[in-house]
């Protein structure tokens, strides 16, 4: 499996969800200026069509969620 960007980005219906997942759909952050520390908490901002959207996301180990993924 290869990681690449995804032409497009995600599509989303009115009314409808996307789940992300390891695994599946997500969203891998790349070029960080200091590292994340598993068990703690990073906000990110998802670009959208209709605006900005913030999350606080959970700080999981790749150990971890690939175990969980790929089992």
């Amino acid at each position: 499996m290869q990681m690449q960007p995804k032409p497009g980005g995600f599509t989303v219906p009115a009314g409808g969800e996307l789940v992300l997942q390891p695994g599946g759909e997500h969203v891998m952050l790349m070029g960080l200026t200091t590292p994340l520390e598993s068990g703690t908490t990073a906000t990110v901002t998802l670009a959208t069509s209709d605006g900005d959207i913030v999350l606080t996301v959970p700080v999981r180990s790749f150990a971890s969620v690939a175990k969980r993924a790929f089992s």
